[in-house]
């Protein structure tokens, strides 16, 4: 999912670069290096999880648009991420015409 995500993003001015992390460790690692200004978050985010990364990107003094990729069954997690910032969510099989309207706004 994360490479056709990112495959997606490629060719959107305002998502560029488009970079894709594996774990939330690797995300904090893309932050530091460069402050995103658009982050899509997996609700299944593996490591310490999507909420604690959300919570790592804040305390950072990051803070790009967080939009979560989830499903149905995923309301909890989507529950803490929108109190903690995250405008919303896509299904993770978001297409192009769907990142370039998240990026536009």
């Amino acid at each position: 999912m994360r490479e056709r995500v990112v495959a997606a993003a490629h060719g959107i001015p305002a998502l560029a670069p488009a970079r894709a992390a594996a774990t939330a460790e690797e995300l904090l690692a893309l932050a530091r290096r460069a402050a995103p200004a658009l982050v899509l978050l997996d609700a299944h985010l593996p490591g310490t999880g999507p909420i604690e990364a959300l919570r790592r990107l804040r305390v950072l003094g990051v803070n790009p648009v967080v939009i979560m990729l989830a499903v149905p069954g995923d309301e909890i997690t989507l529950d803490r991420a929108i109190a903690l910032g995250a405008r919303g969510y896509l299904a993770p099989d978001v297409d192009r015409s769907e990142l370039a309207a998240v990026a536009a706004h």
